[in-house]
């Protein structure tokens, strides 16, 4: 059973507290998150200077839900595609289900998803909420908080006291699976695509999108030599040069794609720049990470599916034990009494931790929404 952490949490939190007026370290932590990539669309971040707190046990949990949750996110898009009455309990449109059917030109299904579970650090109670594989958001608000919290003198006297401690970077990991699913794509190099550095447009509708967390990863990948930009699904095109189909923008040829638009909103939401999408999909000119099929994964429909016959044929005897224990029949309430975090699962691993927010801010106000930094101490 996991132990409550809670009270490092409190002494972390102690330790913010009795930081004097004179203490510059707080100030020192807001200018960098203000010359960081976060969530500014609405204005200044708030933020906890308090990070979520988790401990061995509890990470052991939420890493064996994560890959138990790949495992059978796996098996189920496989299903999926293979099987047309399966199909048919998820009740997709014709034009939502003809694009999920499109190949990927690799192996691996769902390399990217975050799942959502009501945790219980006390008791190590979880169950799982939902689930979602197109476009994630908070990744960067979440690891530029976290070293925000680091700057403060009250992390630096709480690492005194707890010396090993360990900080998600969900952004990197996100870049990393990226980079990795590519090379395994069929024509990763073929023509002139490049398997270390493809030129990567990460896709999406403009109004929907974060645009400082895609600055961000934009500027991870230039670290790798990975030319990246954002790309509006609208503007997207097949071209020919020099004899070569390829998908293109204004900007130039793309040969992967990161995409935000859900599958269902590109088969919705019909246009010349979906059209494009889809074609070089189909016809193997662009790598588009995560396909469409991984749609049958991120609808209320999953958790009936998960009980149909035809996947319990597919899940192993450990698999049916978790959906039974940890994920709800469609349309129940929780049974666990926790907080929601939110679990990037990138590869079939825990790649990061994304806390509910919090009750205050760095002043002590009241606000909707405080986001928290995530720590892991290893004793």
């Amino acid at each position: 059973m996991a132990n409550d952490f809670s009270a490092l949490e409190r002494e972390f939190d102690e330790g913010v507290r009795a930081l004097s007026a004179e203490d510059t370290s707080i100030q020192k932590a807001e200018t960098y998150l203000a010359s960081a990539h976060a969530a500014h669309r609405h204005g200044s971040i708030a933020w906890s200077a308090t990070p979520r707190i988790l401990n061995d046990a509890q990470i052991q949990i939420l890493s064996a839900a994560a890959e138990t949750c790949g495992s059978i996110m796996d098996k189920v898009a496989k299903l999926y595609l293979k099987d047309a009455s399966f199909r048919s309990r998820f009740g997709f449109t014709p034009e939502v289900e003809a694009l999920t059917l499109v190949p990927t030109g690799y192996e691996t299904v769902v390399p990217l998803a975050r799942v959502d579970v009501d945790f219980c650090g006390r008791s190590g109670a979880l169950q799982v909420r939902g689930i979602s594989v197109d476009g994630f958001t908070s990744m960067t608000s979440t690891v530029e908080v976290t070293r925000a919290e680091q700057m403060t003198d009250a992390y630096r006297a709480f690492a005194e006291k707890h010396a090993d401690i360990e900080a998600f970077d969900s952004v990197d990991a996100l870049v990393q699976t990226l980079r990795a699913t590519y090379r395994t794509w069929a024509n990763a190099n073929a023509g002139t695509h490049n398997c270390e550095s493809p030129a990567l447009g990460i896709v999406g509708y403009p109004e929907e999108a974060d645009l400082d967390e895609v600055a961000d990863i934009c500027e991870r990948f230039a670290e790798f030599g990975v030319f990246a930009r954002f790309v509006d699904i609208c503007n997207l095109r097949v071209e020919t040069a020099a004899g070569e189909p390829r998908l293109v923008d204004d900007d130039g040829p793309i040969a992967c794609v990161y995409r935000l638009a859900t599958s269902e909103e590109i088969a919705m939401r019909p246009c010349p720049g979906t059209s494009a999408l889809e074609e070089a999909a189909r016809r193997g000119l662009a790598c588009v990470i995560g396909g469409f099929s991984t749609w049958s994964c991120a609808t209320d429909a999953l958790f009936d599916a998960l009980r149909a016959p035809e996947a319990m044929n597919e899940l192993s005897d450990e698999e049916m034990a978790f959906i039974e224990e940890h994920v709800p029949a469609p349309g129940s309430e929780s049974s666990v009494a926790g907080e929601r975090l939110g679990l990037f699962v990138f590869g079939g691993k825990l790649a990061g931790v994304f806390p509910e927010s919090a009750d205050r801010d760095i002043m002590g106000e009241c606000r909707d929404h405080v986001y928290r930094g995530c720590l892991v101490v290893h004793e």
